[in-house]
């Protein structure tokens, strides 16, 4: 799909967080560093287990991690809340933890008065410290432990035919009323996560393989082709 072309201003935008919005490579490196400066042991373990998931193309919670930690009786259970409330502060002077072109993507949707907010993989204790980290927590967000993010949105749809989004995402956004929505565009990194999009969600898929032309994934109503972007910026050229 040739992402130069123009749609109808979606009812809402969905992004995903890790490796979309947020640099995932910078916050996980700032929370091993954080760590090491109280317990070099613990901070190796850690970074071996996150370049290990790395390797093996794997989702990684750091939060899980250093709770099986705690399990195992090598940390205290204080030391961990202690790095929560460290690494959740969020760094007020610039925003490093987010990917390029995302700041020019959230101030302009903001301007337009488009609707949107966040929807991510993994446990609701790491993403929401990775969420209060890099200030996107002001952000209306939910968390899912579905992969397939497209399943997701699934559940949501009415009988109408139009997609009812739960109320964290809609509270914000007087306008829309809380009613039903019959468009949304989802942008995410992982091609899983656009699997078994319904029908009324345009999916996108945010990919640094600038040489990949065309993806096609399975939907509710068949195979389609996704619009790829390469860079979060070409999402205001479509909207």
């Amino acid at each position: 799909m040739d992402v130069t072309e123009r749609f109808k201003t979606p009812d809402y935008v969905l992004l995903d967080l890790d490796r979309t919005l947020l640099n995932t490579e910078a916050a996980m490196a700032d929370y091993v560093a954080l760590i090491r400066q109280h317990d070099a042991n613990l901070s190796n373990r850690l970074y071996w287990a996150w370049r290990q998931a790395e390797d093996s193309n794997e989702s990684f919670d750091a939060r899980r991690f250093l709770i099986e930690e705690v399990v195992m009786e090598r940390v205290p259970q204080s030391t961990v809340d202690q790095f929560d409330k460290l690494f959740s502060i969020p760094d007020q002077v610039d925003y490093s933890y987010l990917n390029d072109g995302a700041g020019e993507l959230l101030q302009a949707l903001d301007e337009r008065q488009v609707p949107h907010g966040v929807l991510t993989y993994g446990s609701v204790e790491w993403q929401t410290l990775k969420l209060q980290a890099s200030g996107l927590d002001a952000l209306p967000h939910i968390v899912t432990q579905q992969r397939a993010k497209g399943r997701v949105l699934t559940s949501w749809m009415q009988p109408s035919g139009e997609i009812k989004l739960p109320k964290k995402l809609t509270d914000r956004y007087k306008a829309l009323g809380g009613g039903t929505l019959s468009s949304v565009v989802l942008v995410d990194d992982k091609l899983e996560a656009l699997v078994g999009l319904p029908d009324g969600v345009t999916g996108y898929w945010y990919t640094d393989k600038v040489a990949t032309k065309s993806a096609r994934i399975t939907t509710v109503v068949g195979d389609v082709e996704l619009g790829i972007v390469t860079d979060l910026r070409q999402i205001l050229g479509i909207i």
